[in-house]
């Protein structure tokens, strides 16, 4: 019985010690960023084609955002991602896509790619030149390259890019306030695009 007992407390022990090292890794999630815009009072999109439309012209919108999987997904970064083709086609299995409008210009998504090298790819060749200016780096277990600039409207210009296994998460932005930046990544555990500027401690 006592041999019994002292397994079942290892096994506790084990469980437990897992649990917490599984808690100190930050994780990109869809989940985790469809709670966070609809706790920002987001309005949240169903329909593909009527996402598409209102992000052409976002500057008048309230801010929205989408989340789909499979042919959805893929239609994301076919039509309001890729629609230029400056991206390789890559096979997307999930998307989640926002924006913030009512005066504000910021768009952000995050894609899961089928497999961790595309999505390392994709990375690559978006973070390949715009980031001369920038800090990137690697941080709990993710890849980050972000930059900021001053515009000339008194605006403030966002970049950030992330990637973490097969996900990969891009935000860009042109701002007057940087808060509601600075609040959705300290949610999620991230390094805000607005510390480019900042040294490293």
């Amino acid at each position: 019985m006592k041999f019994f007992r002292k397994g079942i407390c290892l096994f506790l022990t084990v469980i437990m010690a897992l649990s917490l090292a599984g808690c100190g890794k930050k994780e990109l999630s869809h989940e985790k960023m469809n709670v966070l815009v609809d706790e920002f009072d987001f309005e949240e999109y169903d329909d593909v084609e009527d996402f598409i439309i209102h992000l052409s012209r976002f500057t008048s919108f309230e801010n929205g955002y989408i989340s789909a999987e499979e042919d959805d997904a893929q239609e994301l970064y076919d039509i309001a991602i890729n629609r230029m083709h400056q991206y390789p086609s890559y096979n997307i299995d999930q998307a989640t896509l926002f924006f913030v409008g009512e005066g504000e210009m910021v768009f952000g998504y995050l894609l899961t790619f089928e497999k961790d090298k595309k999505a390392e790819k994709f990375y690559d060749y978006y973070t390949e030149d715009d980031f001369e200016d920038g800090k990137t780096g690697e941080k709990d277990g993710y890849s980050y390259a972000i930059d900021i600039g001053e515009e000339s409207s008194s605006k403030i210009a966002l970049d950030g890019a992330y990637l973490q296994g097969n996900k990969v998460l891009i935000l860009r932005g042109l701002v007057k306030d940087t808060d509601f930046i600075d609040d959705l990544f300290k949610e999620l555990d991230l390094i805000s695009p607005t510390e480019a500027d900042q040294e490293d401690k």
